[in-house]
């Protein structure tokens, strides 16, 4: 948060943000890793395509609760159904 849209700006330019596990200390240290690794400030740190970022993900879902694991499109359409 910023008192203004030029404070949050230049906090969003000039500051690291918080460790994901502060936030969100229940998610797996994985998951941690790859959402952090996305949001590093140089580009040669990130995943190097929006696939790659999805596959790093994809591949912590064996570590993540059910309750934690985005459902498939076919699970939601089920889901509207049985409600």
């Amino acid at each position: 948060s910023a008192p203004n849209s030029s404070a949050l700006i230049a906090r969003i330019i000039y500051e690291d943000p918080r460790p994901l596990a502060e936030v969100a200390p229940d998610l797996p240290a994985d998951v941690t890793a790859v959402v952090m690794g996305a949001l590093q400030r140089d580009p040669q740190r990130r995943h190097p395509s929006m696939q790659a970022f999805l596959d790093a993900l994809r591949a912590c879902a064996s570590s993540m609760p059910d309750t934690m694991v985005w459902p498939s499109p076919q699970r939601r359409e089920d889901a509207r159904a049985e409600g």
